[in-house]
């Protein structure tokens, strides 16, 4: 396992003369809720950075800070924390935090890898890339605080952004869209320029609740937790299985090839179905784990699950811009025999695209 070592452990704020309006007090909608017993989104960004330590510590990490307290005036739901309404015990809400703040630690990588071992596409120890990660940790007054961040240093080589929010806060596209936020303001020194990302829509009154999807969603939890078993005690005298990483390319041809086949296939059967680069990769994938299971796949029919935006398919349409969850589960089922024939790839992808186009 690689080690590394804590230089610095910052929170960083907001401006103090922030000018951008922002309710102190957000709800929860019935997206946020389905997300309230899980945990963080993990993601790791690896730059080459062929400087010392000291070099970042004084002139890399200042605008990392300082553009990350400019995003953060923007971004503000993130300093929050979720906690339960004072008013209503059944209602949560992200309320203001009282340092008011995101986490940043500052670390240097000390042994046990190297920069050029984990950003390559081979096959990687997962385990390695822990201490990379932000701990996104409880309060100690009981309520959960939704983003952490973590810079590690590898001198010399590079360095990895740790970017650790919690799912409640928000889905993957909000998540990028603050990402983005804070590299255009590294970037440009701010955001002044024409090219600086939307700002953010923090306004849950965006998601109509007509049918109180929120407290079904919340007793719906509940009883789950508390109808179900308790987990098994871990085995300590078993060591877990290693796990790997690796990263597997699609040329920009594969995808218009299968793309194509998708759109001849649909147009000689006549049924409408959704054809992108993401349905064709997830079948490929698909397939490939499909094919991984070998003898072990007595199974007729296999299964996908994955989420869908739905922004664009409310009514009316939640802007891009909203900075919240807005989900749902899409789950497709296909022949296995289809999948695992000549076509499987096409097959694959015209039942993902029928599955988004019914959800």
């Amino acid at each position: 396992m690689a080690s590394i070592k804590v230089l610095d452990k910052i929170d960083v704020s907001p401006p103090a003369n922030s000018s951008l309006n922002f309710n102190p007090v957000v709800p929860l909608t019935f997206f946020d809720i389905a997300w309230l017993h899980t945990g963080p989104v993990d993601r790791l960004f690896f730059f080459s950075y062929h400087e010392s330590t000291s070099h970042f510590l004084s002139v890399s990490l200042p605008s990392l800070t300082s553009s990350l307290s400019l995003t953060l005036q923007r971004f503000h739901l993130l300093t929050c924390h979720v906690s339960t309404s004072p008013s209503d015990p059944a209602q949560y809400i992200f309320s203001p935090s009282t340092t008011n703040s995101i986490a940043l630690t500052v670390a240097q990588l000390e042994s046990g890898t190297n920069f050029e071992e984990l950003v390559t596409s081979d096959p990687r120890d997962l385990s390695k890339l822990d201490p990379l990660v932000p701990q996104l940790c409880k309060s100690n007054d009981g309520t959960t605080p939704l983003a952490a961040l973590q810079i590690t240093i590898f001198p010399n080589e590079g360095i990895c952004i740790g970017v650790s929010i919690h799912h409640v806060a928000c889905d993957d596209s909000a998540s990028i869209h603050f990402v983005k936020s804070w590299a255009a303001a590294c970037r440009d020194n701010g955001f002044d320029s024409e090219s600086a990302p939307v700002l953010p829509i923090h306004d849950r009154s965006v998601i109509p609740d007509p049918n109180g999807l929120y407290f079904k969603s919340l007793s719906e939890m509940r009883d789950l937790a508390s109808n179900a078993p308790p987990p098994p005690p871990p085995d300590l005298s078993v060591k877990p299985p290693a796990l790997y990483m690796a990263t597997f390319s699609l040329s920009r041809e594969q995808i218009d090839r299968f793309k194509h086949g998708v759109v001849d296939t649909v147009a000689s059967s006549g049924v409408p179905s959704h054809s992108s680069s993401f349905t064709v990769a997830s079948a490929y994938a698909w397939i490939c784990l499909l094919k991984c299971q070998g003898e072990k796949l007595t199974k007729e029919t296999a299964h996908l699950l994955f989420s869908v935006d739905c922004r664009a398919r409310l009514t009316p349409p939640v802007p891009v811009q909203y900075f919240g969850n807005c989900l749902r589960p899409c789950f497709v089922e296909a022949n296995v025999e289809d999948l695992l024939s000549e076509n499987g790839v096409i097959n694959g992808a015209i039942a993902i695209g029928k599955s988004i186009k019914g959800s």
